[in-house]
């Protein structure tokens, strides 16, 4: 049977009682308000030197939340049986779906979440009440590099064809909720590669492309091509300079236009030929989200746009140029980060100077050993599950200090012991049998009471 800690959970409902006076019904703070018109849902505000989320009954919000219930990970080989017996029935059936409900509901309540992250599009969860006020996707283009995107994933952004698709998409995905206070914003894909030194990084034996290599191969009749060879005209003397440091022997620059899959692949050891598609990136970014975002606010005057679920695990260039690229789109930057310290300190820095706009980390946290079934556990490593939560606290004390950060939510529910289909296994606030990891649960719970208290 799965252990419960009764007595923990007593005195969290108990606490959870005695804050609920002091926060609105969206979990803001209710002795911290703001006068701010349209009233009714999530907004931003700077003041006093520190940015903040605002709720629609226009008190401070800062999100506080937990990712991935995904029922797929409670559905494995090595726990399908165990979760049927809890929930009483088998996988997706009706007692079943009643039963993960509540038991996200209990866990999201006892960890004293104040909201759902991005990563909770099961739908069990989205077709009931919310639980917490939340995220939903707009996703135009699906190219998250979980998905391992291929050449046809990365669409001409150039072509008129794709504000369609994002008029399309935005009708179908944003649309039907314009209206739902609960919504904090829509975000979209889920750390797209778009950067060479990151494509290089992922590779790992199957190329990764970027929009730079897959525009430069397609026909002269396509607008994202003409783009690219109008971008690289204005980063080269002449077409004798281009070729000279590409190793090409192009007769003129309509010669570039005209050919086709002439360069599938990136020389990484070409550091011309990366910045040269760096900054077509950087063009095709700001193309991407000036179009996605129109689409948006067509359809949705009321909720923010986060944009992508942006990686700042990268080279602190290909942060500049990704960050910058999308900070005059977006009304909150949205990313993932694994680490603590000073890289979390100067990230968090580097993400304010280029963007000065309010951030979330939207998917983050640490791994630890002690577990045989978790041999390889996510960096950064723990000793123990005891310095796990340690390091924890410490992130979110640290964190929401910062003026310009307003969220955090945690990487996992679920341990995701080691199988053929994990090379790192992911932790989360229980192993996939429900044994909870009691110091991370109390850790974040203590972090829950305290949220606002980090900003005084």
């Amino acid at each position: 049977m799965r252990r419960v800690l009764t007595f923990l959970l007593l005195l969290l409902s108990v606490a959870a009682i005695n804050s609920a006076a002091e926060l609105d019904r969206f979990g803001g703070l209710k002795s911290k308000s703001f006068d701010l018109p349209n009233a009714g849902f999530f907004r931003t505000t700077f003041q006093d030197g520190q940015w903040w989320l605002v709720t629609p009954e226009n008190h401070a919000f800062l999100s506080f939340g937990l990712n991935h219930f995904h029922s797929g990970l409670w559905t494995m080989e090595l726990n399908r049986e165990h979760w049927e017996q809890e929930f009483g029935g088998p996988v997706r059936s009706a007692a079943w779906n009643e039963s993960f409900y509540e038991d996200a509901a209990r866990i999201v309540s006892a960890m004293g979440a104040n909201s759902m992250g991005y990563h909770n599009e099961e739908p069990i969860l989205l077709e009931r009440p919310p639980l917490k006020p939340h995220f939903r996707q707009f996703i135009p283009v699906r190219f998250s590099m979980h998905m391992r995107a291929g050449p046809a994933d990365y669409v001409d952004i150039f072509d008129p064809a794709f504000r369609s698709i994002c008029d399309k998409a935005a009708r179908e995905q944003v649309a039907p909720y314009v209206d739902d206070p609960m919504i904090i914003g829509f975000a979209m894909a889920d750390i797209p590669v778009m950067t060479e030194r990151w494509a290089k990084a992922v590779s790992k034996g199957r190329p990764t492309p970027t929009w730079a290599v897959v525009l430069r191969n397609l026909p002269a009749s396509s607008p994202g091509k003409q783009e690219y060879v109008r971008t690289l005209q204005g980063r080269h003397a002449s077409i004798e300079h281009f070729n000279k440091r590409y190793g090409t022997d192009f007769v003129g620059w309509i010669d570039l236009m005209e050919a086709e899959d002439w360069r599938p692949l990136t020389d990484f050891d070409n550091e011309t030929e990366i910045e040269d598609n760096n900054a077509f990136n950087a063009r095709c970014i700001r193309e991407y989200y000036a179009t996605a975002e129109a689409a948006f606010r067509a359809v949705n005057p009321n909720h923010l746009f986060l944009g992508d679920k942006l990686n700042a695990n990268l080279h602190p260039d290909d942060v500049d140029l990704t960050f910058d690229a999308v900070k005059d789109y977006v009304d909150v930057v949205l990313y993932q980060f694994y680490g603590r310290g000073e890289y979390r300190e100067g990230m968090q820095n580097r993400i304010a100077r280029v963007t000065n706009l309010p951030m979330i980390n939207g998917d983050g946290g640490f791994g630890a050993f002690g577990d045989p079934r978790m041999p390889n556990p996510q960096s950064p490593q723990a000793k123990d599950q005891t310095q796990r939560a340690q390091w924890m606290y410490e992130y979110a004390e640290n964190s929401f200090r910062h003026p310009n950060f307003v969220g955090w939510h945690i990487c996992g529910v679920i341990d995701s012991w080691a199988t053929e289909s994990y090379g790192r296994q992911k932790a989360g606030l229980m192993n996939p049998l429900g044994v909870w990891h009691d110091e991370v649960f109390t850790a974040l719970h203590q972090i829950s009471e305290e949220l606002y208290e980090f900003r005084e």
